[in-house]
């Protein structure tokens, strides 16, 4: 449910190779979790200047709290930061790297899990390896105890996203940049 809600960076770049022959873009992403050493104001330099364009997958919930991933189309960098839409945003570096170097994983308000119905702590554990490492079992369970008992309970239960923090990159299919795209080394980890 909430933890493969949305779209991730790599469904962005897969929806654009689907619509075929006619797509005018190449794709691929680039994940920057765990953190990789980057200069991010040079790297997306390099593409932009290129005549590529730029998606960003934030964790949202890491930089401001909130209760989402989300993505931002990147349009512009300077020394001031990131130029960014869906909102008109500019974000610093070490602002969005919060976001970018952030482990796939989803907070949910603990009022959320509470109303769950029926309220199966058991079967979380169960999905996959992702959810046992988490221990979503054992935190839904604490919760629910402290809940009855009338204690103070956890604000989240944080369980496994199926975001992965990075930034996809386009460059129109023909052209030299989409060649460099593809040959493009991952970016080395930190």
């Amino acid at each position: 449910a909430r933890s493969v809600a949305g779209t991730t960076g790599e469904d962005i770049v897969e929806g654009c190779a689907l619509l075929g022959p006619e797509s005018a873009l190449v794709g691929r992403f680039f994940p920057f979790y765990p953190p990789r050493k980057v200069n991010l104001q040079t790297w997306l330099a390099g593409w932009l200047s290129r005549g590529c364009s730029a998606i960003a997958t934030m964790n949202f919930q890491k930089m401001y709290g909130s209760d989402a991933w989300h993505h931002q189309m990147i349009y512009g960098v300077s020394d001031n930061g990131v130029y960014a839409t869906n909102g008109q945003d500019v974000f610093s570096y070490e602002e969005l790297l919060v976001g970018l170097e952030s482990p796939s994983i989803l907070a949910i308000r603990a009022a959320d899990v509470l109303r769950c119905d029926p309220f199966d702590a058991e079967c979380c554990d169960g999905i996959d390896s992702r959810w046992r490492d988490l221990a979503v079992c054992k935190q839904c369970e604490e919760l629910k105890k402290s809940k009855e008992a009338g204690e103070q309970v956890a604000a989240h239960v944080f369980i496994p996203a199926a975001y992965t923090a990075g930034i996809a990159i386009f460059a129109p299919k023909d052209s030299p940049a989409a060649q460099q795209l593809r040959e493009a080394s991952e970016l080395p980890m930190k």
